[in-house]
């Protein structure tokens, strides 16, 4: 999959109307041109260092000002729209039959956006990510929520996005068992859709299983399974 990202993320804010504006003519006090922010604010986001750390011809504050407006017109979402659909068609969907769904909690001390605090982490503010893959990893569905969301709150809405971008393939659901849930049984019975969601009466029994394999006490198993 040959895709010049520069150029891509040029080409979709040169289409943008509320920025193609900003950028088709050379003003007089133009410091940077088009090429040089998108090739700085790539770098920025490679190299994962902070804005005041950043050391650029461009000062981070401008960085941060044109990252905020291509975040504000949905540059880097267009831009991952094309890459799924060149990713689409270059595998062919007919080869994907199997998706996988799960997410993740990263920490978001300072976030303002989709944060909530999780009892797992210590209480701490968070954002949760939902993603949906193939069996490649490739990402065909991406899901920002509260980090205090249960998983379940977002299954809907990955589905909808197997509909829409495989609406006649037979496709598979795999997922942990944080997804089980007769809701979602119900939901993907009533699509058509087969799924691989373990029941959680069915890993506790194996979870139980192994630990009495490991001859721990009694007294110690009941305080596990027990316990509020």
């Amino acid at each position: 999959m040959n895709l010049d990202i520069k150029q891509e993320i040029k080409n979709i804010v040169l289409k943008t109307n509320n920025l193609k504006f900003t950028f088709n003519k050379i003003h007089p006090n133009t410091k940077y041109s088009l090429d040089e922010i998108i090739e700085e604010l790539l770098y920025f986001l490679k190299s994962g260092t902070s804005y005041r750390m950043f050391r650029s011809k461009i000062s981070y504050k401008t960085i941060n000002y044109y990252y905020s407006k291509f975040v504000k017109y949905n540059i880097f979402f267009k831009l991952y729209k094309k890459i799924r659909s060149l990713y689409l068609n270059k595998c062919s969907s007919n080869k994907i039959n199997s998706i996988l769904i799960d997410s993740t909690i990263i920490n978001n001390k300072f976030g303002i956006n989709k944060t909530g605090r999780n009892k797992f982490y210590k209480n701490k503010r968070s954002t949760k990510i939902s993603l949906m893959t193939d069996i490649n990893g490739f990402p065909l569905s991406i899901l920002f929520m509260k980090g205090n969301y249960h998983d379940n709150s977002v299954f809907e809405k990955h589905i909808k996005d197997v509909q829409i971008l495989f609406p006649k393939k037979k496709i598979t659901i795999i997922a942990d068992k944080a997804y089980s849930s007769n809701k979602n049984y119900l939901l993907l019975d009533n699509k058509n859709i087969k799924h691989t969601i373990p029941l959680e009466e069915i890993c506790l029994f194996i979870i139980l299983i192994n630990i009495t394999k490991m001859n721990i006490k009694k007294e110690l198993l009941l305080k596990i399974f027990l316990q509020d």
